[in-house]
């Protein structure tokens, strides 16, 4: 089992922190909550997780949060401020090998300390933690390819990072071994980020027994921060949205910490490193789209679904009233964003969720969401015309699997109903 570990030291410390360091007042935006000791700190931790693939918002709709170009903007405005600071990244990077690769190849480009694969990073295969490991930047945790622990000199203190994976049992003697490697090469802080879920880490704190150094388990699900046998468990912040600031003081033996979660917002500037190595990743995407449209099957360019040109023989003023709404014009969204790429077109084109291809050149390419896709393939309808052989009530949860909270933050159901009505 792999472990990741960060060493605080010899008293007290203490991590504050509401709902896992902000709330969401209106529903859309979090508000900066810091808590903890005013003290200037000597060492700040930037900590990082669960990009889970989330390489960029798409920019469709206002309020969205995170994408790793503007993650790094925050990250080196404390780095300016704060002089001594340890950056690390707590995995769960993407579910494909590729893309994962693009998000170590983006935190490699910021500068990160080291980042730490999860278990299912991990079953990303041999292959993927070789290539991530020759870009140069420290991977923590349990294969081969990983180092058990990194321990570096921070603000003139010993520092070191690990991971905690497994069940009770095997993250107890995880994180066991974690603090015996960490006391035999003298380091001062010991901070973990786990894998385990909240109710594991509170498990492993409470039958963990150290003396010489405090533990900091950063962990996920956790509401609220507690600490526990000088172990000190941090709710991780919500993937991909924000940032968290762990600043820590040493004033004698005391130990003092000040906990902020910055988020990342539109608003923030992408980060000239990142942008270019996440653009290279979709105009790469985009082309094997194209290149896969060319795949379609022959008897499929004649009739995957019913079209909007077959809907409008019967239907031709609804059809009018649709095409002058944005879901028509989804895929040339796409197209002025750069983002022709599958996980944008599964949403924006009726063609690609259907077929799995798209093309340019394809004739009913650009016709972005289209009566099909609320309404049910049509093909038995476009033949017969009876009410039953249609989706007539279109479920709400089917508006909501593209409109998720993560791409349309403020989607009011009823008003943007309202907005595309074209029925009496």
């Amino acid at each position: 089992m792999s472990r990741r570990i960060l060493l605080s030291i010899q008293t007290t410390m203490v991590i504050l922190v509401l709902g896992g360091g902000f709330v969401f007042t209106d529903g859309t935006r979090p508000v900066l909550i810091a808590m903890g000791p005013s003290v200037q700190p000597v060492l700040m931790i930037l900590f990082t997780c669960d990009t889970r693939g989330a390489l960029q918002t798409c920019g469709c709709s206002s309020g969205q949060f995170g994408g790793l170009a503007r993650q790094a903007t925050p990250i080196d405005a404390e780095r300016k401020k704060a002089g001594a600071t340890l950056v690390v990244d707590g995995g769960n990077l993407a579910g494909d090998p590729e893309r994962a690769l693009v998000v170590v190849k983006s935190l490699k480009a910021v500068g990160y300390d080291a980042v730490v694969p999860t278990e299912g990073d991990e079953q990303l295969g041999a292959g993927f933690l070789a290539q991530a490991n020759q870009l140069g930047i420290a991977l923590v945790g349990s294969m081969p390819e990983c180092k058990r622990m990194l321990a570096k000199e921070v603000a003139g203190r010993r520092v070191a990072v690990g991971s905690l994976l497994g069940n009770n049992e095997a993250a107890l003697n995880s994180l066991n071994m974690g603090v015996k490697q960490a006391l035999e090469e003298r380091v001062q802080l010991l901070v973990v980020s786990s894998d385990c879920g909240a109710a594991v880490d509170t498990r492993v704190a409470r039958s963990l027994e150290v003396k010489e150094m405090d533990v900091i388990i950063f962990s996920r699900g956790l509401a609220e921060p507690s600490t526990i046998n000088r172990v000190h468990l941090v709710p991780t912040p919500q993937g991909g949205k924000a940032v968290c600031r762990v600043g820590v003081s040493w004033e004698r033996a005391k130990v003092e910490i000040r906990t902020t979660y910055l988020p990342v917002t539109q608003e923030l500037q992408e980060d000239r490193r990142v942008t270019p190595i996440i653009a290279k990743y979709y105009a790469e995407e985009t082309s094997r789209a194209i290149v896969n449209g060319h795949m379609r099957p022959a008897e499929q360019l004649t009739q995957p679904y019913a079209d909007r040109d077959q809907c409008v023989d019967c239907h031709q003023t609804t059809v009018e009233s649709v095409s002058q709404h944005r879901h028509s014009e989804a895929t040339e969204t796409l197209k002025s964003k750069e983002r022709l790429v599958p996980e944008c077109l599964t949403c924006h084109s009726e063609l690609y969720r259907r077929t799995k291809r798209w093309h340019p050149d394809d004739p009913i390419a650009w016709s972005g969401v289209e009566c099909a896709t609320c309404h049910g393939d049509g093909i038995l309808h476009s033949q017969i015309g009876t009410k039953e052989s249609t989706t007539r009530k279109v479920p709400e949860s089917l508006c909501r699997s593209c409109h998720t909270p993560e791409q349309d933050p403020k989607f009011d159901y009823v008003k943007r109903l309202e907005g595309i009505r074209h029925w009496k």
